[in-house]
């Protein structure tokens, strides 16, 4: 059974190696969204929340705590 929890934070985009978005909540966690990170959430300063779970998938990225996107919506942005 999966464990699944909320954030709110705003999307960011990180240039490093090939770049890729990431969520950095109000309390500065890091979470790099492997899966399920709509396209048009993939905008610098968005304010969401999101139900995620942690990815077991590996990432080369060597920032945030991986997690899968079960559920995300807009808050302002």
């Amino acid at each position: 059974m999966k464990e699944y929890f909320q954030i709110v934070g705003k999307i960011t985009y990180i240039p490093l190696e090939t770049g890729f978005w990431g969520i950095i909540t109000e309390d500065n966690k890091k979470y790099l969204p492997l899966q399920g990170l709509p396209a048009n959430f993939q905008k610098e300063g968005l304010q969401i929340k999101a139900i995620v779970s942690p990815s077991t998938d590996l990432s080369y990225f060597m920032w945030g705590r991986p997690v899968e996107i079960k559920q995300i919506e807009l808050l302002k942005g």
